[in-house]
């Protein structure tokens, strides 16, 4: 059988959808907890993908810090993204002495346990579905694994690829999170693979380890694992 990664589509596996797409900026004031809303109208939390800049093109940008940033008070600047049914939440820690314009991106996924329609999104400089210059993820597995609420006791699921595929993952964060670490009082956050609760893949398995101290502890993780590697 021919490998599935050597297509560039597969009608054999789901082709992961992108149902949520926006971007913009916003003023980060000089503060240890700020926060920005971005009304999404969904109905319920999507999986976003978040990226950031301090300028309009992207030329330098970070991805969203983890709960598990180590030391991450001694930063200058930090934004993270959440999801909750109703909006898109950026918290902000700015210690730089000075206020900041924040660029963000954000995409979102439609989560294993949400099957609704959603109005159709288009990129303004792409007008194709589907456009052969480009690879498609090709989705193998998605779900939500419940995570153990003992600290250091891992949750696994098994893919059998035999290779390591690409995965995303979000943490689930629970409302009893410190204001600190969580200030929406819980939603869905991306969680890169090796941070938050040290997600591993393996040529068989995704791991979750649950969280070293209870202060960053989350309920679920959310995985979608594709066949490209």
């Amino acid at each position: 059988m021919a490998d599935p990664r050597n297509f560039l589509l597969n009608t054999d596996y789901q082709l992961d959808k992108i149902i949520y797409i926006t971007s913009g900026s916003f003023t980060a004031t000089v503060t240890f907890t700020g926060e920005y809303d971005i009304s999404h109208s969904l109905g319920f939390a999507p999986l976003p993908i978040f990226q950031w800049s301090l300028t309009s093109d992207f030329a330098i940008c970070y991805e969203a810090a983890s709960s598990g940033t180590v030391g991450w008070e001694s930063y200058g600047l930090l934004c993270r993204a959440y999801s909750d049914k109703t909006n898109l939440r950026i918290s902000y820690y700015n210690n730089t002495g000075g206020n900041k314009t924040i660029y963000y991106r954000i995409i979102g996924f439609m989560p294993s346990n949400i099957n609704v329609d959603v109005n159709p999104t288009a990129i303004a400089a792409d007008n194709f579905v589907f456009n052969t210059d480009y690879n498609y993820l090709k989705l193998y597995m998605s779900g939500i694994m419940e995570l153990n609420t003992t600290i250091g006791v891992s949750t696994s699921v098994t893919h059998n690829l035999g290779y390591i595929p690409r995965v995303f993952c979000w943490e689930e964060l629970g409302t009893t999170e410190s204001p600190l670490i969580v200030p929406m009082g819980g939603g869905v956050e991306y969680n890169p693979i090796g941070e938050g609760n040290g997600t591993i893949v393996t040529t068989t398995q995704l791991t979750a380890v649950s969280a070293t101290d209870s202060y960053y502890q989350a309920e679920a993780l959310h995985y979608r694992i594709y066949l490209d590697s």
